[in-house]
């Protein structure tokens, strides 16, 4: 098995090992490592450790750098637009305490 991977679901199936197997060997709920595991949002603490915990189970020296994409970094980015009720932004960026930008 190759340690560059598309992605976490398909090292996972190919390992044999069950989300719930990872999940529990995480610590973390098996929805955290299912969200992980089709590249949904979840904070950096919970793909840590199920990335190590599937590493333990493997054998293989696996690390969050081995399935983090892109495209999830965007997801949060896009949740966290959502979940914000004024615009981000840039950094630098400056305005006069009124809801309008400069």
């Amino acid at each position: 098995m190759s340690s560059q991977l598309r992605n976490f679901q398909q090292a996972r199936r190919e390992s044999g090992l069950t989300s719930k197997t990872v999940a529990d060997a995480a610590g973390v709920s098996i929805g955290e490592e299912y969200t992980f595991e089709i590249g949904g949002v979840v904070n950096k603490a919970i793909k840590e450790k199920v990335v190590q915990a599937f590493a333990r189970l493997t054998g293989h020296p696996y690390t969050l750098g081995n399935f983090e994409h892109e495209y999830i970094e965007e997801q949060e980015t896009v949740a966290l637009r959502k979940l914000s009720p004024a615009p981000l932004l840039p950094p630098g960026a400056k305005t006069d305490g009124r809801k309008h930008l400069h």
